[in-house]
């Protein structure tokens, strides 16, 4: 392959607007002296990708957080400069804006204007009446409704549930679901498409987020992608981030040309996460040539732009808009239902190809810091029938360092 030695990975930065600012690169690394080429300057300094909002992201790790009870979503507006949050707690909310934005800087809040709406149902409770549905969901697919994800939506107005035959699924909801705090008229039951595993080249330790990976026992060419180093925040062990439906617990893990990178230490299938021994670094590539430190982790909400550098979807896949900021689906593999985030790049265009799954998603704040947002999980509506999409799905950063007890290897 011609691209042997070069990395198959993605070049762009994502991100939203608090300031209106000139952006600068990340920190490039000294393992590349090179300087960035025209075209990779040119990217990342385009303004409709570089807004990113320190605002939403204030407000998200409260949402998350403190007022988990209250808080619905957020819609992020770049083009306009705003952010929308939804609550079911109007009073509630503003004691949350009060604490998440009143701390930023003028210069962080820039000219962001806020609008909070009223929402029906909160994240918590939306995420209950889900499980609900996925334990019901386990006889439908006897009877011909099989639900292959659930989008809680981000306005707080109910559920979307994804299924391969929508009134056969309403009409085994209507006679199975226990009582639930939504109305039955707020779970809205759709034509969906499977969701598929989406399943570069002479790196060296310590190593790096973006490189192909493989289990060590007889395989040929690489099954997924790595994402992001981390150290346990009690041992300060250093990790390997992937995804765990790449690889079981104690597999070998191996990169080019055969050369060792540890074992699979632990998995976490809600977040699908897997983490293997190993010397790992802050790095992440972004294209086949370029490599830049990551500098935090931060949550991904409606309406914002990501890139994923999966190794397989050479050379990018930037511009990928984040469509629900909350999403659940299911392999169809018996591990049960993962939790993330839904992105779209184009209509025909795949976002995301196998060998992408464990892959970094990653933005770029409006100070340049580069940050990590997520694992690339997998994909539906398909582009390559069974090996490309266009939609695709990944679950957060912030979540996987949290369960695992992590934190993010930064520069």
């Amino acid at each position: 392959m011609a691209q042997l030695l070069r990395r198959r990975m993605l070049s762009s930065i994502s991100v939203f607007v608090v300031l209106v600012a000139a952006v600068t690169l990340p920190g490039r690394s000294a393992a590349d002296p090179k300087a960035p080429d025209r075209a990779f300057a040119k990217l990342v300094s385009e303004p409709s990708l570089m807004r990113h909002s320190e605002v939403a992201q204030a407000i998200g790790e409260l949402g998350h957080g403190d007022y988990r009870t209250i808080f619905s979503g957020m819609r992020v507006d770049p083009a306009n400069d705003r952010v929308t949050v939804y609550a079911t707690d109007l009073d509630q909310a503003q004691l949350l804006l009060d604490r998440g934005v009143g701390p930023l800087s003028s210069t962080k809040r820039g000219a962001t204007s806020i609008e909070v709406r009223k929402a029906k149902y909160s994240r918590h409770q939306m995420e209950a009446a889900s499980k609900g549905i996925w334990d019901a969901a386990k006889q439908w697919k006897s009877v011909g409704a099989q639900v292959y994800s659930i989008v809680l939506l981000s306005d707080g107005s109910g559920l979307e549930v994804r299924t391969s035959d929508p009134a056969r699924a309403a009409s085994n909801a209507s006679r199975s679901l226990s009582p639930s705090i939504l109305d039955a008229a707020d779970i809205r039951y759709v034509k969906g498409s499977p969701v598929r595993p989406a399943d570069r080249h002479s790196p060296s330790a310590p190593w790096q987020g973006g490189i192909p990976i493989r289990h060590d026992v007889n395989i040929s060419g690489y099954q997924c992608t790595s994402a992001f180093g981390v150290r346990d925040r009690t041992y300060n062990a250093e990790y390997l981030v992937t995804a765990e439906h790449c690889f079981s617990v104690g597999n070998g893990i191996e990169a080019q040309g055969g050369t060792g990178i540890g074992r699979v230490q632990q998995e976490n299938n809600p977040h699908d996460a897997a983490i293997i021994n190993a010397n790992a670094s802050s790095q992440v590539w972004v294209n086949d040539d370029y490599v830049f430190n990551f500098g935090a982790a931060q949550y991904s909400w409606d309406g914002e732009y990501v890139c994923q550098s999966g190794y397989t979807s050479y050379p990018n896949r930037c511009n990928i808009v984040v469509t629900n900021e909350a999403v659940q689906w299911d392999f169809g593999d018996g591990k049960g239902v993962r939790l993330g985030v839904e992105g779209w790049q184009c209509s025909g265009c795949a976002a995301v190809a196998k060998g992408d799954s464990g892959g970094p998603v990653w933005a770029t704040r409006s100070d340049g810091v580069l940050t990590s947002r997520g694992i690339v999980s997998g994909f539906h509506t398909d582009v390559d029938p069974g090996r490309s999409g266009e939609f695709i799905l990944w679950t957060e950063t912030p979540s996987v360092l949290t369960v695992l007890n992590l934190s993010l290897q930064t520069s």
